[in-house]
């Protein structure tokens, strides 16, 4: 379970050729109904990410950590990397990205998704605040209202809402019993091996904060 934890293995998973992304065997069938509903409401249920390996967390986490990628700030806008301290980095990496070997991504639960029907010819999907108030303002609304309905198969949003934490992601959805296993093998204890064992930019400084990131940006999710 370690391995699937941490996005180190596949073996949990199924590979949809159709949707070309890999999936939680326990989920696959639960998100093609969703997408089923979805298309009969004329939406197009698109996975921008699905599961995520330890490797592609850890480039994504350290890309920003040096600059390479944009960081920003919690409205989705751009902050400036050379006059950030380290502390500011992470505290910005961390509420857009989750630590290598600790995303949900990595479990095969939790996707990413949005309308491919509304994305403009040309268009590279940014996954920020201005489009879920944009162009997926109806199919989150669609979603929200299917979710109100009990319709949802399971899937919820752990990043539904401000919480001091993780920015909210109207666009990220999990799968509740399935996840909710991984994350009960989770423990503070497991969360710092996790990291202790990471060859990660700002290690250090995450390892000296490690109880209240811990708490922060993994526990502290909508339920």
């Amino acid at each position: 379970m370690y391995e699937e934890l941490c996005g180190k293995t596949k073996d949990h998973l199924i590979y949809l050729s159709d949707i070309n992304r890999y999936f939680h065997q326990d989920v696959a069938s639960s998100f093609l109904i969703l997408k089923e509903k979805a298309a009969l409401a004329g939406f197009d249920f698109y996975v921008t990410s699905s599961f995520r390996n330890f490797s592609d967390q850890l480039r994504i986490w350290n890309e920003k950590a040096r600059g390479k990628r944009t960081l920003l700030d919690k409205s989705g806008n751009p902050l400036p990397f050379d006059e950030m301290s380290p502390q500011e980095i992470m505290e910005s990496i961390l509420r857009w990205s989750a630590l290598p070997g600790i995303s949900r991504h990595h479990w095969g639960t939790d996707f990413d998704v949005v309308d491919y029907n509304s994305v403009p010819e040309g268009y590279h999907v940014e996954l920020t605040p201005q489009e879920v108030d944009g162009m997926f303002a109806p199919f989150f609304k669609w979603m929200n209202e299917q979710y109100d309905q009990g319709e949802m198969e399971n899937f919820f949003w752990p990043y539904k809402s401000e919480r001091n934490g993780v920015n909210p992601e109207a666009w990220h959805i999990s799968h509740r019993p399935t996840a909710q296993k991984f994350l009960k093998q989770l423990s503070f204890e497991v969360f710092r091996n996790i990291i202790e064992s990471n060859d990660m930019d700002l290690k250090d400084l995450v390892l000296s904060d490690a109880k209240r990131i811990y708490e922060q940006y993994v526990l502290n999710i909508d339920n």
